[in-house]
């Protein structure tokens, strides 16, 4: 066994990770190279603490082989790896696409800021806040090298300071797809639109709805559905009842790929109102689909549209500038037309055709 994979998701999990798990299983067993996955999911059902040493127990089993040690994250599994690599003495590299002291300090209520505000002063937030944020850094330090999912999150890397760009690389997050260009010409419902992603602030579902509430005061067959489910869940739905917008906005809960698929095949337009994203496969999923796409310019969505050629970039948060960019996308066929066909031609550069030899390079297999 060569190369031991270490990631905190794994399918059926929804999430970066487990899409760049399997993605990366596929291209091993293509080139016949060993290889052994421990996922954190086998472990999530133990307390705190517990969980953690189970999995570094794991990993110390799995690496007694092991060439290299491949870490999707540089908190749950990337302290774990860290130790066993050094134990084991055996190289570490380190993929981040994500900073998890951030989005844990969100989803608690920790912290009430956007990523780039919060590295700013990251001293002024609770003490569970600044060790997970200084564990990801200690990680990141230890590396022998860091791959990231865009030139936005690269920057994000060498803000935390200490880190050396140098061993910084660049790989995108490339996709398998599943498309042929018929589907650009595929009957679509009217009004019809999809958002997707975990129920969490920073994915702005409470400004969605609120715009899609105003477009359907011009635009009457608007409606809408977002796939995913987290803790935002409950306040989304009392949201939803205060503008009486039950019968055209739904929550639709946990989705699979395939279920993603069906919704993307009947959509005449995808909208998420992110405030932070690394590098979205979620985009390349519906920019590959033929849907057109409203977005925001923030994170690594820049590398992936320009304005009024693949998409439509506008404000986060912006409930008007929201409205007006999805009603304008719903009454102009030729500009939806023009929108889609640029961002599936655009997905093509991001397909694994593209990354995988990269990444495999840098893995050393």
């Amino acid at each position: 066994m060569s190369l031991l994979i270490a990631t905190p998701l794994s399918k059926p999990d929804i999430g970066g990770p487990a899409t760049h798990v399997a993605m990366l299983e596929e291209l091993l067993k293509e080139r016949g190279v060993a290889h052994t996955i421990v996922s954190f999911r086998e472990v999530r059902h133990l307390k705190p603490g517990v969980r953690h040493l189970v999995y570094m127990w794991r990993l110390w089993k799995a690496a007694g082989g092991a060439r290299r040690l491949y870490a999707l994250d540089a908190s749950s599994v990337g302290l774990p790896a860290l130790i066993v690599a050094r134990l084991r003495r055996i190289p570490l590299i380190v993929r981040i696409a994500g900073i998890t002291a951030w989005e844990l300090g969100v989803e608690r209520g920790q912290v009430h800021v956007l990523l780039d505000e919060f590295l700013q002063r990251p001293s002024i937030y609770p003490f569970s806040v600044r060790l997970r944020l200084w564990i990801e850094r200690l990680v990141l330090s230890r590396a022998e090298r860091i791959i990231v999912p865009s030139e936005y999150f690269k920057t994000v890397v060498v803000s935390l300071g200490g880190i050396g760009e140098g061993k910084i690389e660049v790989v995108y997050s490339g996709f398998t797809p599943k498309h042929d260009a018929h589907v650009l010409t595929e009957n679509r419902e009217t009004g019809f639109m999809v958002s997707a992603g975990r129920l969490m602030p920073w994915k702005g579902f409470r400004a969605l709805i609120e715009a899609v509430a105003r477009v359907r005061t011009r635009f009457p067959s608007a409606h809408l559905a977002i796939l995913g489910d987290g803790p935002q869940r409950d306040e989304l739905e009392r949201l939803i009842i205060t503008n009486d917008a039950g019968e055209y906005i739904k929550l639709m809960g946990t989705f699979s790929q395939d279920e993603m698929q069906k919704c993307l095949a009947g959509a005449r337009l995808f909208v998420l109102n992110t405030g932070y994203e690394g590098l979205s496969h979620q985009l390349l999923e519906v920019m590959d689909a033929g849907v057109p796409i409203i977005t925001t310019p923030m994170g690594g969505n820049r590398e992936l549209l320009e304005d009024r050629k693949e998409g439509l970039l506008v404000s986060y948060n912006d409930v008007g500038a929201l409205e007006e960019a999805i009603f304008e996308v719903l009454v102009d066929a030729k500009l939806a037309q023009i929108l889609a066909y640029n961002a599936y031609r655009k997905a093509r550069e991001f397909s694994n055709n593209t990354s995988a030899d990269k990444l495999l390079k840098l893995l050393g297999v």
